[in-house]
């Protein structure tokens, strides 16, 4: 069974640790927000760090770099809350009315017909539908093929996300030779 499935990590006790060895988490941030967590007197030295794999074969700068006329900004996350998709919306619209850009937005998970209309909706509120490109569950190699595109013309990935425990989106597009542009949150600081 999964440690504390079905429960929030804060409802994980020293008693469901009894017979764990070791916590894996995937950074220093995850790291110390799982130790802030568990209540009891589990010893919190056992949450160790085991980071993502990128495979560096798929993920990796593009060979050529021939530059269109204009950048690529592109956004890649799920349509939640944390992730703060509508900040991310806003910025683009913004930035799209000052400098000459393509903008896309790479979206994984479930999205369900709400959250569908809601983005759709935001999108039309900025003016950024009809402006931009939309991917959804890209395969692992196309999305690699689309931050080394990003790579080529100059752009940059945006994260806008709140709360990060490995920030794979940033690894990713680093990998493939991308700036990414995000704020000092959860485990981005680390990806650097």
């Amino acid at each position: 069974p999964i440690l504390g499935h079905g429960r929030p990590v804060g409802a994980v006790v020293a008693a469901d640790l009894d017979n764990v060895d070791r916590l894996l988490v995937p950074s220093l941030w995850s790291q110390r927000w799982v130790g802030e967590r568990i209540r009891g007197t589990w010893d919190r030295g056992k949450v160790a760090v085991v980071p993502n794999i990128i495979d560096r074969e798929v993920f990796r700068p593009a060979r050529t770099f021939a530059r269109p006329l204009r950048p690529l900004i592109l956004w890649v996350g799920k349509i939640a809350a944390y992730k703060r998709w509508r900040d991310a919306v806003r910025i683009l619209g913004k930035v799209r009315q000052e400098v000459e850009c393509d903008i896309a937005f790479a979206t994984g998970s479930e999205v369900d017909e709400r959250g569908t209309q809601e983005f759709l909706t935001e999108m039309a509120a900025c003016d950024v539908l009809g402006r931009c490109s939309w991917y959804h569950n890209l395969p692992t190699h196309e999305m690699a093929n689309l931050y080394r595109d990003c790579g080529a013309t100059g752009g940059l990935v945006l994260s806008t996300s709140e709360a990060e425990s490995f920030c794979l989106v940033a690894h990713e597009a680093m990998s493939c030779g991308v700036p990414v542009v995000a704020a000092r949150a959860g485990a981005l600081p680390e990806a650097y």
